[in-house]
C-alpha cells in the first residue's frame, strides 16, 4: 500500500506542475541526462530559491530521491533565526525522506565579510560532497542573481571571463566539483509566486533587506 504524500511532498508535486521539467535550464537537463547512481548534494538555505530547487529535484527526478542530500550551512549570524532556518531545513529533508547534512559556523570572525561567509559555505559543501562521493552540487541561483553578479563584477572591474559567470554548469577546478544551477532562466518573483501557489513556505532572511553587503545594495538600489 502506497503511503499518502505528506504536505511537503504534495507541495513538491504541485510545484513540479507549475514549473515543469522543460522550464529548467536546458544545459543542466542535458548534463544530468542518463546520470549514474552518484548522490546529488543540494545547497538549501531555507530561502525561496533553494526550497524551490530541492522540491523541483524531488518532483522531476523521482528515481533520484534516495540519492538527494540536503546540505544546510548555518552561518550563525542571526541568533535564533539562524537556528530556526536549520530546523526548518531539517524538517523539510525529513518530510521528503532525504538525507540531511548541516554544520554551524563556529569559528566565524567577529565581523565576517560576504566573501568569508561564502568561502565557509563552499568549504562545507565540498566536505559534504566528498563524504557522499558526489560529483555535482546544486544551487538555487536564478536570473536575478545573474544580473546582480554581472553588475557587481563590472563595479570591481572584472575581465570578460569573470563577467560570464554564473553559468548553468560550472566546474570548480580547485574543488573538483561541478556546480549546477537549473533555475538560472527563472526570475525570483516567478519562483516565489509558484511556491505560494503550491502551498510551500520558506524562510525569509531579514539581513537581505539591509545594505551591509554589496549584493544587497545592488539588488535593492540597482536591479
Amino acid at each position: 500500500m502506497t503511503a499518502r504524500p505528506n504536505r511537503w511532498q504534495q507541495a513538491a508535486q504541485k510545484l513540479g506542475e507549475l514549473i515543469p521539467w522543460e522550464d529548467l535550464h536546458p544545459v543542466v537537463r542535458e548534463q544530468v541526462d542518463g546520470a549514474g547512481r552518484r548522490k546529488w548534494v543540494v545547497a538549501v538555505s531555507g530561502g525561496a530559491d533553494s526550497v524551490a530547487l530541492i522540491l523541483l529535484l524531488w518532483a522531476h527526478w523521482p528515481q533520484r530521491r534516495d540519492r538527494l542530500v540536503l546540505a544546510h550551512f548555518d552561518h550563525g549570524l542571526r541568533g535564533r533565526s539562524s537556528r530556526a532556518d536549520a530546523r526548518f531545513c531539517e524538517r523539510l529533508a525529513l518530510a521528503l525522506g532525504i538525507t540531511f547534512e548541516t554544520r554551524r559556523w563556529t569559528n566565524a570572525p567577529a565581523d565576517p565579510s560576504e566573501a568569508s561567509a561564502r568561502v565557509a559555505r563552499l568549504d562545507f559543501l565540498e566536505t559534504v560532497r566528498r563524504r557522499h562521493r558526489a560529483f555535482w552540487v546544486w544551487t538555487g541561483h536564478h536570473a536575478d542573481d545573474v544580473a546582480e553578479t554581472l553588475l557587481m563584477r563590472i563595479a570591481r572591474g572584472s575581465g570578460t571571463a569573470g563577467l560570464a559567470a554564473p553559468r548553468p554548469v560550472q566546474a570548480e577546478a580547485n574543488r573538483n566539483t561541478i556546480r549546477l544551477r537549473p533555475l538560472l532562466n527563472l526570475r525570483s518573483e516567478a519562483i516565489r509566486q509558484a511556491l505560494t501557489a503550491a502551498g510551500a513556505p520558506w524562510r525569509e532572511d531579514a539581513s537581505n533587506a539591509s545594505g551591509r553587503f554589496q549584493r544587497n545594495r545592488m539588488r535593492h538600489d540597482v536591479v
